[in-house]
C-alpha cells in the first residue's frame, strides 16, 4: 500500500529535481517550460495515489462519540 505512495513521491521529487535542473541551462529553456505546464498534472497523480492509498489507523467511533483527536483526554481539559 505504501509503496505507491513512495513511488509516487519519488518520481514527483525527481520530476522537481530535474525541472530545477533544466532552469540553468539556457538551451533547454523550452523543455523547462513544458514542464512547468505540466507539473499541476504532476501533483493531481501525486494528490490522488496518496488520497487513494492512504489507510485509517485510528479506531472507529462508537454510537454516541463525535469525530475528535484521539490523543486528547476528555478529563485532562479544564474549562475556564
Amino acid at each position: 500500500m505504501f509503496q505507491k505512495n513512495k513511488l509516487s513521491v519519488a518520481l514527483a521529487t525527481g520530476y522537481l529535481l530535474v525541472y530545477c535542473i533544466l532552469l540553468g541551462f539556457d538551451a533547454l529553456f523550452p523543455l523547462a517550460w513544458m514542464m512547468l505546464l505540466l507539473s499541476p498534472v504532476m501533483l493531481f497523480v501525486l494528490f490522488y495515489h496518496i488520497i487513494k492509498n492512504a489507510g485509517f489507523t485510528g479506531r472507529e467511533l462508537k454510537e454516541d462519540e463525535e469525530f475528535g483527536y484521539q490523543d486528547r483526554q476528555t478529563s485532562s481539559l479544564k474549562t475556564f
